[in-house]
């Protein structure tokens, strides 16, 4: 199984997906943004990369875990060409049947959970033990398959949240109250970008002045909130943008603009093109991937 495949809308969907680790270039859907039911577990076997998932961007190196959790929005930025992962990825369905598959307990599946973290060579071990025997589980004709795929799934879950509580544990000295209000917004907005874009709705259910907001986000970031505001949104408006069944006043129903004008002026101003002119430069395979992210303003208000 490869990544390309959930870089289509005509994929079927499965309870479980295994991506192979080869060494080679991905194709081009697969670094534009998407959103999936599954949820996912990899290591970076070598090379590097940078994720953006969501409104953060890591970097992804040899040796690192990668945990995220299902609906997220990712976007592969770079990778390098001799960049090889091990990875896995499940959906809630598929592990809820199974003694101990209820992923809702596994903290690194929050939303406010580092997504990439770098492992010790020892933890990095036992869980590509867990990875390859699932590997070998996934390829095998076997009477129970299933089950044994979801016993192997459980032995990564719980290997994987002891490491990920070893060095969360270890590295976070605890966090500011700006950093804390930070994280805060960030998961108001993931949650609320779609019909909500006003700087005092996000205040006023942090229990802060729009003002506060807006200077303690820029202390932490190095940008507005309200720059924040239109990355999300413009986050959304790209990954629909991709699906060819939707027409753009769909779109701006969607996200709850007054009506398609003021849709794609919002978004001629944060990514500097009409989004009939994005969505038409989407398909044009020659294009270099640097021309697909958009350059959002920096809006001080």
């Amino acid at each position: 199984m490869t990544l390309s495949a959930l870089a289509t809308y005509e994929a079927q969907p499965a309870g479980v997906l295994l991506l192979e680790p080869a060494a080679a270039p991905l194709p081009s859907p697969c670094f534009q943004l998407f959103r999936s039911t599954y949820y996912t577990i990899g290591l970076c076997l070598q090379g590097h990369a940078e994720l953006q998932v969501n409104l953060d961007t890591y970097q992804v190196q040899a040796g690192s875990l990668l945990v995220l959790p299902a609906h997220c929005l990712k976007q592969w930025r770079t990778r390098s060409a001799d960049f090889v992962s091990r990875d896995v990825l499940f959906t809630a369905n598929f592990m809820a049947p199974a003694p101990g598959g209820h992923l809702g307990q596994f903290a690194y599946f929050e939303s406010a959970a580092a997504p990439v973290l770098p492992l010790p060579p020892a933890l990095f071990g036992r869980l590509q033990v867990s990875l390859e025997q699932l590997h070998q589980s996934y390829h095998e004709s076997h009477l129970y398959r299933t089950e044994l795929l979801q016993s192997r799934l459980r032995v990564l879950l719980y290997e994987t949240a002891a490491a990920y509580a070893a060095l969360v544990g270890r590295a976070d000295p605890g966090q500011s109250r700006a950093q804390l209000l930070t994280r805060q917004f960030k998961h108001l907005l993931c949650a609320h970008c779609t019909t909500e874009r006003h700087l005092a709705f996000y205040a006023s259910h942090l229990y802060i002045t729009p003002k506060h907001l807006t200077e303690t986000i820029r202390a932490v970031t190095g940008r507005g909130a309200a720059s924040l505001i239109a990355e999300a949104v413009t986050l959304e408006a790209r990954l629909l943008l991709q699906n060819p069944a939707l027409t753009v006043a769909q779109i701006a129903d969607q996200l709850h603009f007054a009506d398609q004008s003021a849709f794609a002026r919002y978004f001629r101003h944060t990514v500097g093109r009409t989004p009939t002119t994005y969505r038409q430069q989407l398909t044009i395979g020659s294009k270099p991937f640097s021309d697909f992210l958009p350059t959002i303003a920096d809006n001080r208000s």
